[in-house]
């Protein structure tokens, strides 16, 4: 036998020797807390041997993996920050089905497929991003950059080859209202995001670890989204898991500062090497001074391209719950998609 095999039956003989032992203790109430309090002693004790021998004895990946997780507890993080989209929430469906759905309530009009409104959202948005960074921050308003995408988008897709002159107009006279609808609401509201699995069960962890156990304040950094991300993320969000959970949450349309900028200014002292910031599989590498970690995207489902967001726990050397380790799937499908069991 190996050590780790003797040392596994023994601790299975010391078990039953255990609860021989604390039999009478166990029967009252007094005896229960300390019978149970010495038994998780020892199992915690053979827990920490079964570490120590594979770290020491095992070769290659395995071995590697082993050692590095006593590795990464010693250098555990003092700040985490999260880019929300694709971590901590995703899109219901494409924004195309909404910029559609919203001008056909306003209008009434015979419209062409969602997917041709996505398309022309991602070409104009794509435009957009790269004539002004950050959502036009220091060159004109949030809002005035959001209308001019929205109105492109439709100037794209309604033009006179499919519409008369009078169906042109109803688009024009509606469109303050359409493009109130979208911003205000719409965009920002569950309409358009949800949360993504496993999150809850996430932030508690991390919630317990800082409140309880001296561990990192928790923050949103998005690179993505613009300064409605707070409004958005109440939407999603129970407002206490909310506000009881992040420490700061900036967005990317300041026009004296990046997000990554104005998050440096509140980690003040804090090390770069004790910084931690999570983004998805994907994602376009941002200009943070931090180490960055790679989750998989949960716009996919993909548990393969990424670290699974719960493994997390196991990185920063937290405990994890049996139901931690299942696979959380989801695959939303429109009129539009074939889907995989049809002919």
């Amino acid at each position: 036998d190996t050590f780790f095999e003797r040392d596994k039956k023994t601790s299975i003989y010391y078990r039953f020797w255990i609860i021989v032992e604390y039999e009478m203790a166990i029967q009252n109430i007094i005896g229960i807390p300390l019978a149970l309090g010495f038994i998780w002693s020892q199992e915690r004790r053979y827990l920490n041997q079964q570490q120590i021998y594979r770290a020491a004895h095992l070769d290659g990946e395995e071995g590697a993996l082993a050692t590095a997780g006593t590795e990464i507890a010693a250098t555990q993080p003092a700040i985490v920050t999260f880019e929300p989209v694709n971590v901590l929430v995703r899109r219901t469906v494409p924004v195309g089905i909404h910029y559609r759905d919203a001008l056909l309530r306003w209008t009434g009009l015979m419209l062409p497929r969602p997917d041709v409104f996505e398309k022309a959202y991602q070409e104009v948005y794509a435009k957009a991003e790269i004539a002004s960074s950050r959502f036009g921050a220091g060159t004109e308003t949030l809002e005035a950059w959001w209308r001019r995408i929205v109105l492109e988008v439709y100037n794209t897709v309604v033009t006179c080859e499919f519409y008369d002159e009078d169906e042109l107009e109803l688009v024009e006279t509606n469109f303050d209202n359409v493009f109130r609808e979208l911003y205000d609401s719409i965009m920002v509201g569950t309409d358009v995001w949800q949360m993504a699995p496993d999150v809850s069960r996430l932030l508690a962890a991390l919630r317990e670890w800082r409140d309880l156990g001296g561990g990192p304040r928790i923050g949103i950094v998005s690179t993505q989204l613009d300064d409605r991300v707070s409004k958005m993320l109440h939407s999603v969000f129970e407002i206490d898991q909310l506000e009881h959970t992040f420490d700061f949450i900036i967005g990317n349309s300041d026009p004296d500062a990046s997000a990554f900028e104005k998050a440096a200014a509140l980690r003040k002292q804090i090390p770069t090497e004790q910084c931690v910031h999570v983004v998805p599989f994907g994602a376009i590498p941002p200009s943070a001074d931090c180490p960055v970690i790679t989750v998989a995207s949960a716009a996919t489902d993909v548990s393969t391209d990424g670290i699974r967001l719960l493994d997390l726990l196991d990185t920063w050397n937290l405990s994890k719950q049996p139901e931690d380790d299942l696979i959380t799937t989801t695959r939303l499908y429109s009129v539009y998609d074939e889907h995989p069991d049809s002919s």
